[in-house]
């Protein structure tokens, strides 16, 4: 950047300040209102995944406006946020405001941008908060893209870690998961362009820890969770490993010696604070539940999961005011034919944004 600010203009076509007195109104139009593709405006290296650059983005976050989250006391775990993109550049100066980390992804036409380590408390909540304005300013996305959360310091134990597995195919099977999102969620070769992929699928069956982790990792389990997986022993070529495209992933858990996460893989994209925050505080419980629960029924549901983690009057509230709007949206975007839920003018109807959970 150069020159003096007042004379400086942001492009979002190219995703750097530009002269503004260099160019006549129309161009000047176009290059502001512009969402730009296939550019890398930033003064940093891509990087493979996100956490090769954390140092670089380690101190630098600001929040703007703090805000206090009621539901914050009952979250355990960090989190990480992958918000995939369409179109559209953040300025460099706000990605390190913000902790958004820039990444490409072959599968989408925009950039993918990974929050920073969210802490479980008001400060990360109110960083995601001011991701997300961030975000919705500069960005958008389409059918293509996802939302992906990340969940970390979650046991590196058999027990829980199958609990969890063995839940989540539980609740997969029963009409609770799938009356909250889209028909095609775990069908995603039906719409996305890869019509020969399923970046989401439903998880399968195993009848024992040592099973769930053989099949998933191609390594009879010898006690260690950081070897790495032989499709991809460098982590270079994450696409290679097949059994990372379920719903639920629980391979940089099992595997590696950074980034040990449990990641969720089919939230639709939103840029809508209060609907993933209602999802924050399912996956929340649903994996305090696992940790706790010395085993897992077959008639599980999130009722009793919810009920079961959160004191009542906030078990309430996320009920009447996040599960229930999660299936009204979902109807809704079935009744108009949206099966993949992409009309995310009904969530706005439904989440109201300034009633922070």
């Amino acid at each position: 950047m150069s020159g003096d600010k007042e004379e400086l203009v942001f492009s979002n076509k190219r995703g750097q300040f530009i002269p503004k007195n260099s160019r006549n109104r129309a161009d000047l139009l176009i290059e502001q209102l512009t969402l730009g593709q296939n550019a890398w405006p930033y003064n940093f290296d891509r990087r493979y995944e996100a956490c090769e650059s954390f140092n670089i983005f380690k101190g630098k976050q600001q929040i703007i406006n703090p805000v206090e989250f009621p539901g914050s006391k009952y979250l355990k775990y960090t989190m990480g946020f992958e918000f995939e993109t369409s179109a559209g550049l953040i300025p460099e100066e706000l990605i390190f405001r913000d902790g958004l980390v820039p990444l490409r992804d072959g599968s989408i036409s925009g950039l993918e941008y990974s929050s920073v380590v969210i802490t479980p408390d008001n400060d990360g909540l109110s960083l995601l908060k001011q991701q997300l304005e961030t975000l919705r300013k500069y960005t958008s996305f389409n059918k293509e893209c996802a939302l992906h959360i990340h969940f970390g310091k979650f046991p590196m134990s058999e027990k829980p870690i199958y609990n969890l597995y063995l839940m989540c195919y539980y609740l997969q099977n029963g009409a609770g998961l799938r009356s909250m999102v889209p028909r095609y969620t775990f069908e995603t070769q039906k719409y996305k362009k890869h019509h020969d992929k399923n970046y989401c699928g439903y998880i399968p069956q195993y009848g024992s820890f040592k099973d769930m982790f053989y099949d998933l990792t191609g390594m009879k389990f010898n006690g260690s969770y950081t070897d790495p997986h032989p499709a991809d022993p460098d982590r270079k070529h994450k696409w290679q490993i097949n059994k990372r495209y379920y719903w639920i992933n629980f391979m940089n858990l099992l595997c590696y010696n950074v980034n040990k996460t449990v990641e969720f893989r089919f939230l639709r994209p939103t840029y809508n604070l209060k609907k993933i925050m209602v999802w924050v505080y399912i996956f929340n419980a649903m994996m305090q539940f696992a940790e706790k629960a010395d085993r897992i029924e077959p008639n599980i549901t999130f009722y009793q999961i919810l009920k079961e983690t959160y004191p009542k009057e906030f078990f309430e509230k996320l009920w009447f005011e996040g599960i229930t709007q999660l299936i009204i949206l979902t109807d809704n975007q079935t009744r108009s034919d949206d099966l993949c839920g992409s009309m995310v003018e009904e969530e706005r109807k439904l989440f109201n944004e300034d009633e922070v959970m």
